[in-house]
């Protein structure tokens, strides 16, 4: 032979040469490698994990602060101003007014002369 892992014969069968001995295939991967110098980690994040955990933080933090300065975006308290009372007027009409006539459009006589309710948008 020269050199090569396995032989052919002129019958065709493979004759292996240098193969494994199956007792050294049952050990293979029980003595994997390990880092010598792995860093420890606390609570399973990395520099990077705190870096980004500290950023989200405090945008959060900044974002809330500046939305909620007086303190009432988390108090008990009804949500009152602007549109409010349209986008609740919108979905009662639905249900009281168009949907127990199997509709999903149709025209309503309130705001001044009335429109079509659900036909262009809602």
């Amino acid at each position: 032979m020269d050199g090569g892992a396995a032989a052919v014969d002129v019958t065709g069968q493979f004759e292996p040469e240098d193969m494994a001995d199956v007792e050294d295939l049952d050990d293979v991967g029980q003595d994997a490698p390990v880092a010598p110098h792995e860093p420890r980690r606390r609570l399973g994040l990395t520099v990077t994990g705190w870096v980004t955990l500290f950023c989200v933080a405090l945008g959060t933090f900044f974002v809330l602060w500046t939305v909620n300065p007086g303190g009432a975006l988390f108090s008990e308290t009804t949500p009152t101003g602007g549109d409010l009372g349209a986008h609740v007027w919108g979905p009662a009409f639905l249900r009281d007014e168009l949907l127990p006539h199997f509709r999903l459009t149709g025209w309503t006589p309130d705001w001044y002369a009335g429109f079509p309710a659900y036909h262009f948008y809602m």
